[in-house]
């Protein structure tokens, strides 16, 4: 600042006063000016800005300038081209210095533009790496976790299977059960008048079961029940129906008999089916079966009156083979 304020009043004065104090004092200012420059400019270099030594050389030629104008204008060297144009040479130099020093700062802040400009892609592409990456990892789990759904679902179905099968059969012998035989019953009595065709429906209760049950235990009436399932499954055809009530009670739905008389060989076959003996514990048993039988649309096309009807039959069956029984 004083520095300012001595320069301004060396050139303001000129104009009042005599010239020469104030030429004086320009150049010893300008000395002091150029001194602390130098000073400057070697605290820069030693610090290592960049473009220091360029600003050292710039300042150290205008103070050889500056020095060699004020030592003329103090009379201590002659007056010479370089003395008298000190000033003016070493400003010269000044400025082409300070010029190569201005073009050398652009240069590293390009170059230091162009570095932050690779970085800033570098980084771009490490992101867009990392992200896709991230996308992979997401889809690989995506992928995972649509199969899990997939088995998820696989076992559900798999279940949901397993539930309407033992909903709709018989767990004792796998036959179908009193539900199942209600639904199919009720498709068989609408294709019988649709088709005009026959539909029997068999009653078969067992007999002499619940001595062997008793005797043997559960397991074995549990092991006679299973075999007098699958025998009267391999008598009918795979289109008719094998269904247990419950207890030692089958019913067998013959699907388009061809007649009452095919009706009545089925129903001999079953019987002599169910006669055959069974081994248990390391013996044979023998059951009988009593069976009653019911036709639509014949007698009835209704459900629970076809059901009861050849229950009654089978009833009167069993009263008259045990009549027949006690009579022998």
């Amino acid at each position: 600042m004083w520095l300012q304020l001595g320069f301004l009043a060396s050139a303001i004065g000129p104009a009042f006063f005599e010239n020469r104090p104030f030429a004086i004092s320009t150049a010893v200012l300008g000395t002091i000016f150029c001194i602390v420059s130098v000073v400057c400019g070697l605290l820069a270099v030693r610090r290592r800005q960049p473009s220091a030594w360029l600003f050292l050389v710039a300042t150290g030629a205008l103070v050889l300038g500056v020095a060699a104008f004020a030592l003329r204008v103090l009379g201590v060297i002659p007056t010479t081209f370089f003395t008298s144009n000190g000033m003016q040479i070493g400003s010269m130099v000044e400025m082409l210095t300070l010029s190569l020093s201005m073009a050398n700062r652009i240069h590293a802040l390009r170059r230091e533009k162009s570095l932050a400009q690779d970085q800033a892609l570098h980084a771009k592409q490490l992101a867009m790496d990392v992200l896709q990456q991230s996308e992979k990892a997401l889809e690989q789990r995506i992928l995972e976790r649509t199969a899990e759904l997939a088995q998820s679902n696989a076992r559900l179905l798999e279940s949901e299977s397993a539930l309407k099968a033992m909903a709709l059969h018989d767990a004792l012998t796998g036959l179908s059960n009193r539900v199942r035989l209600q639904d199919q019953l009720k498709l068989s009595i609408a294709r019988s008048k649709r088709e005009g065709v026959l539909l029997a429906v068999l009653m078969i209760d067992l007999d002499g079961f619940k001595p062997i049950n008793d005797r043997y235990g559960h397991a074995a009436g549990d092991q006679l029940l299973r075999e007098i399932g699958r025998r009267l499954s391999s008598v009918v055809r795979e289109t008719d129906t094998v269904a247990r009530l419950g207890g030692d009670e089958f019913v067998v739905l013959l699907e388009s008999a061809q007649s009452e008389h095919f009706v009545s060989a089925i129903v001999e076959k079953l019987t002599q089916s169910v006669r055959e003996p069974v081994s248990i514990d390391g013996g044979k048993v023998s059951v009988g079966a009593s069976v009653g039988v019911a036709l639509c649309p014949a007698e009835s096309d209704d459900i629970d009156r076809l059901l009861q009807l050849a229950d009654q039959a089978m009833y009167r069956s069993k009263v008259s083979r045990k009549a027949a029984g006690s009579s022998d």
